[in-house]
């Protein structure tokens, strides 16, 4: 999954369904990213811990923890970490995401908007 030339550009996917994290995941590929599959929190916060990432994108609804736990916790040990949000349960509790400045995309993902808000979230944090 990953391209040589995409060192600096690594994005982890945090995302319990196996199709939607490799959909993700392919098509960050596809926008020259190298992208990082982590299926369910505690594997997202292993890899967190050992490698640097560019932006994390979290699925909200898990089992254990949440994307939003899995946020806070990166938080607390690197607060400028980039984050994107995707879930089926946008509505229920965006607000939340929105009060720690973190962007929601509601699934089904539309891949032009998640193009959009993966290049404006990576640019802003200097990729």
């Amino acid at each position: 999954m990953a391209m040589p030339n995409a060192e600096g550009r690594r994005v982890l996917v945090v995302e319990d369904d196996d199709r939607v994290r490799g959909a993700l995941c392919d098509y960050l590929v596809e926008l020259g990213f190298t992208a990082e599959p982590a299926a369910n929190g505690n594997e997202a916060m292993v890899r967190f811990e050992r490698d640097q990432f560019r932006l994390v994108v979290a699925d909200y609804k898990m089992p254990g923890l949440s994307g939003l736990d899995v946020v806070k916790e990166m938080r607390a040990r690197d607060p400028e970490v980039p984050v994107l949000i995707v879930s089926g349960y946008a509505r229920e509790f965006a607000w939340q995401a929105r009060a720690l400045g973190i962007p929601v995309l509601p699934k089904p993902v539309d891949f032009g908007v998640f193009a959009q808000m993966v290049e404006g979230i990576t640019s802003e944090s200097g990729a």
